[in-house]
């Protein structure tokens, strides 16, 4: 119990006072808003949201219901604009849209109505416009690929004008090159790309015309074969990804920007495909699914060497654990697995087989893949020292809000106190922390799928023992005596969600908490110095 005590005392860096739930504004009066798409931009939270009228436009906030606003309803003459892939640069945000005249197009936006335009329209002959998208900053450009109904879907750049709006190589005389995966690295651009000759292989570009080149054939069977070169991720200097030969299949590659520094890293399945996916640069090292031929779809970690790739943990021994959503937190990774056993549920690892295990049993009569909607752990994201994500307990509420603090006990499911909803995160697709909140979609109430932040004010463990006073017995079973050089004032019980669960109580040295359940609790006392909190348990 006292390396309980320790362990509680470590990790719990939060909030004492209540968290507090509010929805930002009801976007949509008669239906789902379904704001997506968040970006920070000036300081303000940009985002996509249907209020029911104009259809999906451009929407901001600074966190007040009445600084949530449209920006521009940019087609006007029809359903939505849908702008997607926002990306500052050159103090503006740059994003595709459509005005329901030029199609889909580049736009860009200063923050305001009036400042919001077409940037330029790439392909004025075809109503579906150009479909920019893979927007990467490079060398004070923006990179990224458009079809402007000449040279097909092709590299094009900006640097936020219209005249230096341009194509930089069309890769693919013939037809699309269909560039993908843009990512700048060791002072270069890399990316996949067809020039109707390699086939899909990997490409290289200091962004002029002459600049962009195949770096490596990798797959040099005849008949125009496709590496497909793909989930490219940085790690210690090297980019690492997956790409296909027709002799080793579908494998575990990297490369440091040569054409001879790009090579396969193991050959993980000498049978067929390894499928390597989900690639996650963690702690010096690369964690990835992927599938040997004998154990199944597995996590596997790499530190760039063949004799550094290996299987992580067989988590399944009977199929596969097909792990995914891997995220750091606290020094470790957690991440949804399937033991065969318990279903998808949220597993932890330090880095070795002996330290990856199950971590919480979200749903203990469920399977992850026996719906669409289950407890699959899922958007990660890490807030006031707390990781926050999306998962089904089976109990009945559907998708909810989670959230954990390192701890089994300090990981529990958290609403607002008067929500009733069921499946409240159904629609959730993705977190933002934004001044000091965190920012989602969800549909507590009546109002349906809305913007709602939740702010909970961290605590560092520092603060905790700002005023020195003493608690006993600790664990205890019924009363907590409190110890103070001053006198008391208020005394406040608070769960790890931050609920307060103790109404204050004025002038006494003792507490009775018969009526709270077995768990762990924060106490705060109030006196003339200041306030201090402490973490009792209760039997």
């Amino acid at each position: 119990m006292k390396k309980l005590f320790i362990l509680i005392t470590c990790f719990f860096v939060m909030q004492v006072h209540a968290q507090t739930f509010q929805k930002v504004k009801d976007i949509n009066p008669t239906g789902d808003a379904n704001p997506t798409n968040y970006t920070i931009f000036n300081g303000e939270l940009f985002f996509r949201a249907d209020d029911g009228t104009t259809g999906v436009e451009l929407w901001k906030t600074d966190g007040t219901t009445a600084g949530t606003t449209i920006l521009q309803d940019i087609n006007p003459t029809a359903a939505a604009s849908f702008p997607s892939y926002f990306i500052e640069y050159n103090n503006k945000l740059m994003f595709a849209a459509r005005d329901g005249v030029t199609g889909y197009e580049l736009w860009s936006t200063d923050g305001t109505t009036a400042g919001t335009q077409l940037l330029k329209d790439i392909n004025s002959t075809n109503a579906m416009g150009s479909n920019p998208r893979f927007f990467t900053e490079y060398n004070n450009n923006v990179y990224f690929r458009a079809d402007n109904d000449v040279d097909g879907n092709e590299f094009w750049m900006t640097d936020g004008t219209a005249a230096g709006t341009q194509l930089v190589k069309d890769i693919h005389p013939a037809g699309n090159s269909f560039l993908s995966y843009l990512i700048s690295f060791n002072g270069n651009l890399l990316m996949a790309a067809n020039d109707n000759s390699s086939g899909n292989e990997l490409w290289i570009s200091d962004g002029t015309t002459s600049g962009t080149q195949l770096l490596k054939d990798i797959n040099t069977a005849p008949f125009n074969s496709h590496s497909n070169p793909g989930q490219l991720t940085e790690l210690s200097s090297k980019l690492y990804f997956r790409a296909k030969t027709d002799s080793l299949g579908i494998e575990l590659w990297c490369t440091d920007g040569t054409a001879t520094g790009t090579q396969l890293v193991k050959d993980i399945n000498p049978v067929g495909n390894s499928q390597p996916a989900n690639f996650y640069a963690f702690n010096n090292r690369l964690y990835f699914s992927a599938n040997d031929g004998v154990n199944g779809k597995e996590v596997w970690v790499t530190d760039g060497t063949a004799a550094g790739t290996t299987l992580l943990k067989d988590i399944n021994p009977n199929g596969s654990s097909d792990p995914n959503y891997f995220q750091g937190y606290n020094g470790k990774l957690y991440f949804a697995a399937d033991d065969g056993v318990n279903g998808s549920e949220l597993w932890v690892s330090d880095g070795t087989s002996a330290g990856t295990a199950i971590f919480k049993d979200i749903n203990p009569n469920g399977s992850s893949f026996t719906s669409f909607f289950s407890d699959l752990p899922s958007y990660f994201v890490e807030y006031h020292g707390q990781l926050y994500f999306n998962a089904d307990a089976g109990n009945g509420d559907g998708v909810s809000l989670w959230q954990t603090d390192g701890t089994s006990v300090g990981t529990m499911s958290i609403a607002p106190p008067s929500s009733a909803a069921v499946d409240a995160l159904k629609n959730s697709e993705e977190y933002v922390v934004y001044d000091g909140s965190l920012y989602f979609s969800a549909n507590y109430d009546s109002d349906e799928t809305e913007l709602w932040k939740l702010t909970t004010p961290a605590l560092a463990i520092h603060d905790i023992y700002k005023l020195d006073f003493s608690i006993y017995p600790n664990p205890t079973n019924g009363i907590l005596q409190l110890k103070s050089k001053d006198r008391i004032r208020n005394i406040s019980v608070f769960d790890v969600a931050g609920r307060e669960v103790k109404g204050k109580t004025i002038g006494r040295n003792s507490i009775d908490i018969n009526d709270l359940p077995s768990g762990s609790y924060f106490i705060q006392i109030a006196t003339r110095q200041g306030i201090g909190t402490k973490v009792f348990i209760k039997n």
